[in-house]
């Protein structure tokens, strides 16, 4: 697949489309990118799973979408993506990191609409961080603060335990780069970040969900992310999970062959 379009989702959200006539004929899937990235992480993806209709929406702050307002939180975006695949018909949600929080959002807030959920290397609002990802977030916003954005911030965010692995493919880590470089970073000014990953997501809200949901994680992930994948496996009613070899974090896109395997089967044995 060479081809796409942008166009907006909502009135704050842009969003980008798989335009081949014949993707566009399949059962559309929504992708929810992971922190400082965009859609066009998911290219690669897109492309080893044609039949399908793709569409990834930059999420607030990120991409060509609005800057996360004052008034915003998690509730508020969960709503509204839920709201936007009601009327466009989307039954189907990929995310990874930072995305499965709004994915896992969205799901609570429209129970029954999808027909399938994947959470990648997942994470919760409202549950404890990794210690050195912790850290790594006070060095990259005291370097900010002090030298603003540019090549040096991003080099820097990618020291940061969650790109591990990523050194292992040039060509990957050089497109992902590329992409942090045009991440604005508002939302460390604003604390924005901080009201999308807030208030918790409560076990009592995760049972609700009864989507089927895949859960994949790489065997070198973070115990705090495989803490939450172990939450989501308990609570939620109907749900798999598959550990990617040879994996880290970022464990979509450092394998996407072996990942488009399962997400082909999980989307298929879905489609409704």
């Amino acid at each position: 697949m060479s081809e796409f379009r942008e166009f907006d989702l909502t009135s704050e959200l842009a969003a980008l489309e798989s335009a081949d006539v014949n993707q566009r004929k399949g059962d559309k899937v929504l992708w929810l990118h992971g922190y400082t990235l965009n859609s066009y992480s998911w290219l690669p993806l897109w492309e080893l799973l044609p039949g399908w209709h793709h569409i990834g929406v930059d999420l607030p702050g990120h991409g060509r979408s609005a800057t996360i307002t004052e008034f915003e939180n998690l509730h508020d975006i969960g709503a509204r993506l839920g709201a936007a695949c009601q009327q466009h018909n989307i039954r189907h949600v990929v995310a990874l990191s930072f995305g499965t929080v709004i994915a896992t959002q969205l799901a609570i807030e429209c129970p029954g609409h999808l027909h399938s959920l994947t959470l990648a290397a997942p994470s919760l609002a409202g549950v404890p961080q990794d210690d050195e990802v912790g850290k790594a977030y006070q060095v990259l916003f005291a370097h900010f603060y002090r030298n603003g954005t540019g090549e040096s911030l991003t080099r820097l965010w990618m020291t940061n335990p969650a790109w591990r692995g990523i050194e292992q493919n040039p060509a990957l880590k050089q497109s992902l780069a590329a992409l942090i470089d045009q991440h604005s970073w508002a939302e460390i000014k604003s604390f924005g970040m901080m009201r999308l990953i807030d208030p918790v997501q409560t076990t009592e809200q995760l049972r609700t969900i009864q989507s089927p949901t895949l859960i994949l994680y790489g065997d070198r992930e973070m115990d705090a992310f495989k803490s939450c994948a172990k939450t989501l496996a308990d609570n939620l009613p109907a749900s798999t999970s598959i550990i990617l070899p040879d994996t880290d974090h970022l464990c979509l896109l450092q394998v996407p062959q072996l990942a488009a395997q399962y997400l082909s089967k999980h989307l298929s044995a879905n489609r409704r």
